[in-house]
């Protein structure tokens, strides 16, 4: 089974030897024209409320910062970082293996993947600081000018003031201001707090194709057994 966006190709018409089925929305966002513009468009709620934030914090004397990783020394650190935080949260809570941890497998395979993207410039995990102390991480990969976000944490110890959507404002405004980053995309399903920052999504689709016939017809056959014992029956 091959995954693919509608934006890289179109749905293929269905059949038989390459059945196609809708997986999930995805967002996405062009950064074109300047922050200030793309800005105002922001609903008034969201704008209003990070403003807000950052007053509260200018007024407690907390100095805010955000920091960039790029390089392939420094991306373990950055990925124990983010671990340290993750796992400190909901995911760890709830015990189903997905947070990430310096020592798990899922911290294995950030670390791996993002240093071998580092080496070719393709890695990039911004981080939001209050003073000593990371409170929220965006671990992310660049091919060209698009950034896809892989994953983000934040701390919750403080999220009363939406560390991690902090983040999102302040990179996004370097982003803009560089010029570096055209497009960035949300990887994952979209989820609601998504919409607060675009409103373009994109329907991902699955293709699955068959080497033989018999293998297909194998499948069909299988699918139609679940459906059939799925299925509630009716009642006189």
């Amino acid at each position: 089974m091959l995954g693919q966006p509608h934006m890289l190709s179109s749905t293929p018409t269905q059949s038989h030897q390459a059945p196609t089925d809708d997986y999930i929305d995805t967002g996405w966002l062009e950064l074109v024209g300047s922050f200030e513009s793309y800005w105002h468009e922001r609903s008034k709620n969201l704008r209003h409320n990070l403003r807000k934030q950052r007053h509260k914090l200018a007024d407690q004397g907390v100095n805010i910062s955000l920091r960039e990783v790029t390089a392939p020394e420094d991306m373990a650190a950055a990925v124990a970082r983010y671990g340290a935080l993750e796992s400190a949260g909901w995911k760890a809570g709830i015990g189903i293996g997905t947070a990430v941890h310096p020592d798990n497998e899922q911290g294995r395979f950030y670390r791996q993947l993002l240093e071998k993207s580092a080496r070719a410039g393709e890695a990039l995990v911004c981080e939001y600081w209050f003073d000593d102390r990371m409170v929220a991480s965006n671990l992310c990969q660049l091919r060209g000018d698009t950034l896809v976000v892989l994953k983000t944490t934040y701390d919750e110890g403080c999220k009363h003031v939406s560390p991690a959507f902090l983040l999102r404002e302040a990179e996004l405004q370097s982003f803009f201001e560089t010029g570096r980053i055209r497009r960035l995309e949300f990887y994952g399903r979209l989820r609601p707090w998504h919409t607060h920052w675009t409103e373009h999504r994109r329907t991902l689709y699955h293709t699955t194709t068959y080497r033989t016939s018999w293998v297909r017809q194998l499948a069909r056959l299988r699918q139609a057994s679940r459906h059939d014992q799925t299925a509630t029956p009716l009642t006189p």
